[in-house]
């Protein structure tokens, strides 16, 4: 198991937020470029079915800006 149950968004958060931060920075080799675009294509899958979600809670759709990491911990910009 990579991350536990109860830490498991906040860690891939913060790994995807690492990710986006250097999406296109730097030569990859072909097996970490196979990882990116692997990656690209599951977080557009995640994004895809998540707009069948629906939370009376949120005034809004969240974007990926909305999850950017701030200097001290995490959270909404």
């Amino acid at each position: 198991m990579v991350n536990m149950s109860y830490c498991r968004f906040q860690n891939t958060l913060m790994a995807l937020q690492e990710c986006a931060d250097n999406l296109f920075d730097g030569e990859l080799s072909e097996e970490e470029e196979r990882s990116r675009k692997r990656l690209v294509k599951l977080c557009a899958k995640i994004a895809d079915e998540a707009e069948d979600y629906d939370d009376e809670d949120e005034a809004k759709e969240p974007s990926w800006r909305d999850y950017e990491m701030e200097d001290e911990g995490y959270g909404k910009a």
